[in-house]
């Protein structure tokens, strides 16, 4: 007796050991669950309408990242007033030098070409033009309006893209942009947007609901226990039991890496949900067999098992039928709802015995006073049994109805309805919709086989034509193609659009990058729809695609953008996973078939959990409710759920071969566990999200569906048809269950001169050495003239390659002058240009061969990039390298390695970094920095030494920002030839 009762004690000690010690490493490790809301957890990873957006992404050199937009409202005035607009660019700038900030697009920064008189201006419009000049070159631009900025020039947007790739680093950069717009936007209304502030707001509003889910789920739970039972020890142990598992379970997430999300969310229900069920039946049963209070532990201990032991294989299917329903969801092409469903089954697996395990150590100490009425046989059930036909025939008709109902569900939505309607980020979205060309974007691929097909002057204007024509539809907000960005109307002759073409190369931004490749085969059309229905999009689609065949016969098409993917995606998986439903009842059909090893059996445990899936289907057609993803995965949740009831009935039928009898005393219990099921699921209700909230509304539905189908269609088959049942073997009471088995050109031009200038330092502040190695380099570099043939070779980021050919001269003679012919490609061959340094001033020129004229090249600002090149004006600008101070790094190995620093605010680096040859002393790379970030290396290799000077023959640079790189390859290089200024003016460009 003494030995039995220590072993007692010892599994007592060591069971409450473990469940101890797993709630306080719950308790530890919930501290580490992140939460995340992210757009493409929605989408299918290789999905080929995504592959499809990615291509046309790399081809135009699209950003892949969804930007920040902040929405900045004026409540008096106009921000194209110089005042307003000056303010404007300080808070583009301050958001400029935040750190993760990879591209920032805002009126202030948009860039191009624009002729004007005699001059060429290139860079943004506000740099050059008069404040009366604009309001028109704002409405010419279609990137400034509508996209960036309102017809009534109160409401601007920018736009943010960050490196930030997590949760929590988006969050980190919202948080420090929201203070600069607050320091800098007095009197200005601030709104932020866009996918990453949706997720960054949504992610905390998530959080937030999970702990609110958690408080409500147990206050729920436990007033439906303190109904049902009398005693406060059933309470008790339902708080206990519901603090451990929800703790337990959601804990779990944490070491395989899952993020909680908008649908994981549901977890905390799903488990109180599950464990509740669990809790219903055992009590039941204990309150039944339970030994008095005066009765020793240890016999209440053996008791207590018993007890569990008779309960361990209906418990497990119940746990094990809900996880196949989620199980169900693995093979979706979702990864947010793949991995709900496969996080939820597995942590249902282990619920189903660590949960038994938590009431199974309680139990001992429960005294379950059932209330009267839940104590008394359940009569009420038995009406099944009376009037079996009426409710056989209306199980029959809900499925048939069903089948009708099919196809009348909905699922042509929105795709921002899903938003809280009070949350900033819908208001955003509802803003730029309406006064910003439209929230969802396509792009419209025109893709020919010939070369410069989309240069020619005929296409030209049938792609004017075209975009005319695409701006009838009044769903869509805006259409942008390349020819918008002829502001003076559609060149007269092929070659001055060449030349024009050719002229927005030259901005630091070339916008045209994203609408037309080089090689003139491929062009975009980029397209703003405004939120509307995905059946209006497809119709609209449908007639963009033979609009452009009617336009392009020739022309291969491809679409991409929000338009095609999301709500092609959308409806795609929403209906398989409405008519899949069949899936988890197979699987489960299949369990309790190896388990009850009766096919009679697992088939008539099916029929009554088909009825949960045809109700959700006429209540889905009867409301209209738009069926997206997030909703429709309700379905093969709600099987899973909805074989509980079946599990325990027919447990109990197949143990006594009796449905009057298994219907009394399983009636109450599966009564209380639906109704505990319907107000868990209700909780939901009080969710923000409306996808969530329709979740709840269907989740009740089912649950009472479930509960028509277990306990009046299930019995009335049973009753109708008894012959087909009679040999279901009964469970021997005294064997325990088994359960084991379920188990560009102008670098050229900058390089090659910049240097000598860069290292004309003054040195009064440097280190001695460094000093005299940069004067012994300029020594070996300097020379008055230089002239060569240049072959440039230009690699986009998306790895298009452009090859450039052109010959160039300079002087160093009263300041510094550049002259360049270009040979090729052919569409540009005589073009030339003029670049000339003068005491700190610069100026340039460009001679256009379509109308002979030598123009007059203003740039907006001195960064803005020098014919398209990875250089700017300011890289050339004497006065601020002059200003500049040289210090040693690292002269240990076969470099030096100089550090020069320009005077704050005297030029766009920080810092540049040479390593010098000490052999030569000749620069074999340099480094550019922009704050703390390395904008641009320059690689200089072969150098060639004609007389004392020497030339690198070939030059490679990359730009660490844009992706950019450019190779050239200098020959003929001749230096110190004697050339005359003559060979340098405006006038010589004609020669």
């Amino acid at each position: 007796y003494m030995k039995e009762k220590m072993n007692s004690l010892l599994t007592v000690k060591v069971l409450s050991a473990g469940i101890l010690a797993s709630f306080a490493w719950s308790v530890f490790t919930l501290q580490k669950l992140s939460t995340e809301y992210s757009f493409k957890q929605f989408y299918p990873s290789n999905h080929p309408i995504l592959q499809t957006d990615l291509e046309i992404k790399r081809i135009f050199q699209l950003q892949e990242k969804s930007p920040f937009l902040f929405i900045l409202s004026l409540d008096n005035g106009q921000w194209l007033e110089p005042s307003n607009l000056s303010r404007l660019k300080s808070i583009t700038d301050s958001l400029a030098g935040l750190d993760g900030v990879d591209q920032l697009i805002a009126i202030t920064t948009i860039e191009g070409a624009k002729t004007l008189k005699n001059e060429i201006l290139i860079g943004n419009v506000f740099d050059r033009l008069t404040p009366s000049l604009w309001e028109k070159a704002v409405r010419e631009n279609p990137l400034m309006y509508p996209l960036l900025i309102s017809s009534d020039f109160r409401t601007v947007i920018i736009s943010v893209t960050t490196t930030a790739t997590s949760s929590k680093t988006q969050l980190k950069f919202f948080q420090s942009a929201e203070k600069v717009l607050r320091s800098k936007s007095k009197k200005v209304q601030i709104i932020a947007a866009g996918v990453p502030v949706m997720q960054t707001q949504l992610t905390q509003l998530i959080r937030n609901e999970l702990s609110q889910f958690i408080v409500l789920g147990i206050l729920v739970f436990c007033s439906l226990f303190y109904i049902l039972f009398s005693h406060w020890t059933a309470v008790i142990l339902a708080l206990t039991a519901l603090v451990v598992t929800q703790s337990f379970s959601v804990a779990l997430l944490v070491p395989f890496g899952i993020s909680m999300n908008v649908i994981l969310s549901t977890l905390p229900i799903i488990v109180s949900v599950t464990m509740m069920s669990l809790l219903i039946h055992t009590l039941h049963y204990w309150a039944q067999i339970r030994p008095s209070c005066a009765t020793p532990l240890r016999e209440r201990w053996t008791v207590a098992l018993q007890a569990q032991g008779s309960l361990i294989l209906p418990n497990f299917l119940s746990t094990l039928t809900t996880a196949f329903g989620f199980l169900a969801l693995a093979p979706s092409e979702i990864p947010i709802i793949r991995q709900y469903g496969l996080a939820v089954c597995g942590i249902l697996l282990v619920l189903s015995v660590y949960g038994q395990l938590v009431v199974l150590l309680c139990l001992p100490f429960i005294n379950p006073k059932m209330r009267s009425w839940f104590d008394r046989p359940a009569t009420w059930a038995l009406a099944s049994l009376r009037f079996p036909r009426t409710f056989f025939l209306v199980g029959i008709g809900l499925m048939l109805a069903a089948t009708f109902a099919s196809s009348r569900l909905l699922f042509s939505g929105k795709l921002f309805d899903d938003l809280p309607q009070t949350n900033p980020a819908r208001h955003a979205t509802e803003i730029i919709d309406q006064k910003n060309g439209g929230l969802v974007s396509y792009d419209l691929l025109l893709e020919s086989t010939k070369a410069d097909f989309w240069k020619e002057r005929s296409q030209v204007i049938k792609i004017k034509q075209l975009t005319e024509h695409l701006q009838r539809d009044s769903q869509i907000g805006s259409v942008v193609s390349f020819v918008d960005f002829f502001q003076e109307g559609i060149p007269r002759s092929q070659s001055q659009i060449s030349e024009t073409l050719f002229m927005f190369t030259m901005s630091a931004q070339n916008p045209l990058m994203s609408f037309l490749t080089e090689d003139g085969r491929k062009t975009r059309i980029m397209v703003r729809y405004k939120d509307v229905p995905s059946d209006h999009i497809e119709a609209s689609r449908a007639w963009i695609r033979e609009s452009a065949k009617i336009f392009f016969p020739t022309v291969k098409v491809k679409e991409a953008g929000m338009a095609v993917a999301n709500h092609t995606i959308n409806q795609a998986v929403s209906r398989d996973l409405v008519f899949s439903f069949w899936h988890p009842i197979l699987f489960i059909g299949i369990l309790l078939f190896l388990v009850f090893r009766s096919f009679r059996l697992a088939l008539v445990a099916c029929l009554p959990n088909i009825v949960p899936p045809a109700i959700l289907v006429i209540a889905m057609a009867s409301t209209g409710v738009v069926i997206k993803p997030s909703v429709a995965l309700v379905f093969a949740i709600a099987l899973g759920f909805a074989f509980n009831n079946t599990v325990y009935i027919l447990s109990r039928f197949r143990a006594q071969r009796d449905i009057h009898s298994s219907l009394l005393q399983e009636g109450n219990p599966c009564l209380f566990e639906s109704i505990v099921m319907f107000f868990g699921f209700g909780i939901f209700s009080l969710s923000e999200f409306s996808a969530n909230q329709a979740f709840g509304a269907f989740m009740m539905i089912s649950v009472v569906a479930g509960f028509f189908g277990d306990l009046f269609f299930l019995p009335a088959v049973l009753k109708l048809f008894p012959k087909a049942f009679r040999k279901t073997e009964p469970l021997a009471p005294d064997i325990e269950p088994d359960c084991s088995h379920l188990s560009t050109r102008a670098a050229s031009l900058a390089f090659i001169f910049l240097l000598p200038m860069l290292i004309s330092v003054d040195t009064a502040s440097a280190k001695t050495d460094a000093s005299e190695i940069l004067k012994r380099s300029q020594a070996v570099l300097d020379a008055t003239d230089d002239q060569a043939r240049v072959e440039m070779i230009i690699t986009e980021k998306n790895g298009e390659v452009k090859t450039r050919k052109l010959e160039i001269k300079t002087s160093r003679k009263n300041g510094f002058s550049v002259i360049a012919k270009i040979h090729s490609p052919a569409d540009v061959r005589g073009m030339g240009f003029l670049g000339q340094i003068k005491e700190g001033e610069e100026a340039q020129w460009i001679y256009l061969p379509s109308s002979g004229q030598v123009r007059r090249v203003v740039t907006g600002k001195s960064k803005s990039g020098l014919l398209g090149s990875e250089i700017s004006p300011e890289d050339l600008n004497s006065q601020a390298i002059k200003s500049a101070s040289s210090m040693m790094i690292d002269s240990k190995g076969k470099y030096w390695v100089i550090q020069v620093t320009p005077q704050k605010g005297t030029s766009e680096y920080s810092k540049v970094i040479s390593y010098i040859d000490k052999t030569h002393y000749t620069p074999m790379k340099v480094e550019y920095f922009v704050g703390k970030k390395r904008k641009k290396t320059v690689e200089f290799k072969r150098y060639k030494k004609l007389g004392s000077i020497f030339r690198a023959q070939i030059i490679n640079v990359k730009n660490h920002l844009n992706g950019r790189k450019t190779d050239l390859k200098l020959t003929n290089i001749q230096v110190n030839k004697g050339l005359g200024p003559e060979l340098f003016s405006p006038s010589a460009l004609k020669d």
